[in-house]
């Protein structure tokens, strides 16, 4: 949802939202809507240079950029009646923490209501969802690797908050409807250390039995992931 600007992992949660993006998908129509804005820092005026390589944002774009409240105003007059939206989705919970250390800065400063305060419940972890599926991988696995497993191509830039907003539409869609792709997921929790030490082929098996379930020929692989998986619990 939102893209911070912060020295290191250790200062996530102390990061400004410097970009916002989103779609608004009617469960009623089918119909997609977006939103996507720069935002001008409240303090810190500076990308720092991890940030600009990751998203393509400089710190001249962010001199022009409207204000996080003027920016929260629109977003939220776009997210339409409040108790119609049956969730604001994030992978992770770095986008809520972000926005809640945004916000403060924001309405401390200019004395402006905390935008946050009515929008923070409809607020939800994808990934937490998942989890309760079995899906532990999501844990670790980034967002394009996930879509990857599930055989659907990442559209656009990555870490630019538009595509990743609508790319994490995409996974939970394609979640939601394949118990297929579920199931994918929830064997690639197994393929990672240590189980790849104790079983070096175990990789090769995933990705070979991943190819044949989308080209409907699992049967056989299925046979042969199961061998493996037996081979290391033995082992």
């Amino acid at each position: 949802m939102n893209m911070p600007n912060s020295k290191g992992k250790r200062d996530g949660f102390k990061a400004e939202i410097i970009a916002i993006g989103a779609i608004k998908y009617d469960i009623k129509t089918g119909k997609i809507d977006k939103f996507k804005s720069l935002i001008k820092p409240i303090t810190n005026q500076e990308v720092f240079p991890h940030i600009e390589e990751l998203t393509h944002i400089t710190t001249k774009d962010l001199e022009n950029a409207p204000t996080y409240e003027r920016v929260m105003r629109e977003f939220k007059s776009w997210l339409g009646i409040f108790s119609e939206i049956e969730g604001i989705y994030t992978f992770g919970n770095l986008d809520l923490t972000c926005f809640n250390y945004t916000d403060r800065l924001s309405s401390q400063k200019y004395n402006h209501p905390r935008f946050l305060n009515n929008i923070r419940d409809l607020f939800v972890d994808i990934k937490d969802k998942y989890i309760n599926y079995g899906i532990r991988c999501i844990n670790y696995v980034s967002l394009k690797n996930l879509l990857d497993c599930a055989n659907v191509e990442f559209y656009g830039d990555a870490h630019d908050p538009l595509y990743d907003a609508y790319n994490l539409f995409i996974l939970d869609k394609t979640l939601e409807n394949s118990e297929e792709t579920r199931n994918i997921l929830t064997i690639k929790d197994i393929v990672r250390q240590p189980f790849t030490v104790i079983n070096e082929n175990l990789e090769y098996i995933f990705e070979e039995y991943r190819i044949n379930l989308y080209g409907n020929n699992s049967d056989e692989i299925h046979k042969d992931i199961s061998i493996e998986i037996l081979k290391m619990h033995v082992n």
